[in-house]
This record gives C-alpha cells, structure tokens and sequence, in this order.
C-alpha cells in the first residue's frame, strides 16, 4: 500500500504516468529483501527512500524495460554516484579526507559521536564539514543509500547553530513520513544539545507551530506546501520569523529537480532570500544524482549568486 501510494504521488495523480506497474511493487521489495535483508526495512525511511530513487532512475531513463522482474529489473542495476560532498562548482577531491574535520565538530557533537559506537566519519561527512561550517558556498551531499548523509550536513550544521544561539535552520523533505522518521533522529542529538526541532505540516496540531512562530530557532522539518502556506499566511513578517536563518536543507533533491514541486520550492527559496536581502547557504541531500552539474543549476538557478572554487 504504500509504495503504490508513493507511485501515485511521484506520477502526480496520474494513473498513466505510472513508472512501474503492480507486479513490479513486490518484486521490489522481494529483490530489496535477497539482495540487502530484512533489517533495511525495519526504517520506513530506507524504504520509501530507495523506492523514490528507483523512480527517480526510471524517470531519468525513459528507454529502461521495467516489465520483467527478473535479476536483470533496473533496481539491480540503479547507478549510484560514489560518497561525495561537493561545494557548488568546485572539483572534487581527490585526497584522503583530512581527519582534522572531526575536530572542528563542537565538543557535544564530538561527544554524541562517541556515545553512539562510531568510530570513524565517513567520507562525505568528512569532507562536508569544512564548507558548511563556513556557510559561504552551496553544497551538494550525494552518497548511497543509508550512508549518512543526514549526520554529514547536521553534525556541521549544529555546530554552526550552538555558535550562534537563537539561530535556525529549515529542512524541506518531499514527504511527510520523510519527516516523521526524520524528526525522531534529529531528536536523539538535539535533545542533548537543547536545539528545538518543530516538524511542520498537516497532521502537527497547532501548538509546536505557535511555540515556533512565537520563537523561530532550532531546527524546522517542512514539506514545500506547507512552506509555502507559512510564507503566505506569514509574509509581512517574513523577515523576522527568518532573520537568523543559517542554511536550508533539501532532502532527496533529485525528486525535485524537473518536477513542478522543484519549481515551487526554487521559488520559495527566492522568496526567502529576498525577504531577508541576502543569500542564504543551500545544502542538498540526494542517493540519486545523474547530473550533478544540472543539480547544481538547480539548486542555486541564479548564476549571479552560484558559487564558485574557493
């Protein structure tokens, strides 16, 4: 049920648009469950995230044959860039990712690292530490599925809002159960570090959207209508409500791109800009990305503000 509704959402309402058809569904999850096993499913994120990927490749690649289920189905076969994360416009690099990065993380950060097992940084969130703590370019963190790439933007992230208290911080997800799972992770962190994250969308009662409004820090999960609706119903105070956000976050941005939601959130995210008259870091998260230059257009559209090698 749910991956037919996540089909019928990505194909806009629009029964003939379907990318895959309903034998397709469980064989889907069959090939997940031999290939990957069944602990990948014990997260309605990991799920519904590689569902929207393989769609997303699909869509990407109308000339793909979906109807056989076979071991030769696209999603045994779904390209996957390497764990990168790149400043807008820069090359990446080719060198170890310098273990000094960790040490730029503030001391809670470090410690919550520590507390939960890891023992060492991946790649992408490495090499994602330096750019975002310094909030002067774009960034575009595109990693396989379940590599991190949350932690790779918020352990920096954080650390820029415990420098800078009061400070805020939206992430836009395409789905509400995106945010859900989202808002539990977020939490086991936050709580510790005392950072408020309010989710924001239809099924929220009204209180944690007034105690926002009333005090916008923190981190804000939100869908683009409900980013909208909040601009719409809030925009002679925009201003205010915005003033000391630090960056925004795009979740599974390869759902955007192209699409009209894409469009509707670009516009957004102008809208933002120009209330505040200044240009405010973009960080996008994807597993997906078959053109990173086109995501890069995306991302920043206006090549006055894209940004360029340091």
């Amino acid at each position: 049920m749910l991956l037919q509704k996540l089909r019928h959402v990505f194909a806009g309402g629009e029964p003939e648009r379907y990318l895959l058809p309903d034998t397709a569904l469980p064989a889907f999850m069959e090939h997940c469950h031999k290939r990957i096993g069944e602990a990948y499913f014990r997260t309605p994120r990991n799920t519904i995230t590689a569902f929207i990927n393989l769609l997303a490749v699909l869509e990407q690649n109308p000339g793909v044959d979906c109807g056989s289920c076979s071991a030769r189905s696209p999603w045994s076969r779904t390209p996957v860039r390497p764990e990168t994360a790149m400043p807008m416009n820069s090359p990446a690099s080719g060198s170890d990712p310098a273990s000094g990065s960790f040490g730029l993380l503030e001391e809670r950060i470090r410690r919550w690292v520590y507390d939960s097992g890891w023992t060492e940084l991946r790649d992408a969130q490495e090499r994602a530490i330096p750019p975002i703590l310094k909030g002067e370019q774009d960034i575009i963190i595109a990693a396989s599925t379940a590599s991190g790439k949350t932690e790779a933007a918020f352990l920096p992230i954080l650390t820029r809002m415990l420098a800078n208290p009061g400070s805020l911080v939206i992430a836009v997800f395409p789905l509400v159960a995106l945010i859900n799972d989202q808002w539990g992770r977020l939490e086991q962190l936050c709580e510790r570090l005392e950072v408020p994250v309010t989710p924001w969308h239809g099924d929220i009662s009204s209180g944690p959207k007034k105690r926002f409004l009333k005090s916008p820090e923190g981190c804000l999960l939100i869908t683009p209508e409900s980013l909208e609706a909040l601009l719409m119903g809030r925009g002679h105070a925009l201003a205010g409500i915005f003033s000391k956000l630090l960056c925004v976050v795009v979740d599974e941005l390869h759902s955007f791109i192209g699409a009209e939601r894409g469009r509707q959130l670009q516009s957004l995210l102008h809208r933002i800009e120009r209330a505040l008259g200044r240009r405010v870091q973009r960080i996008g998260l994807s597993a997906t990305l078959g053109d990173m230059a086109l995501a890069e257009r995306y991302l920043r559209s206006d090549a006055a503000f894209r940004c360029r090698p340091s």
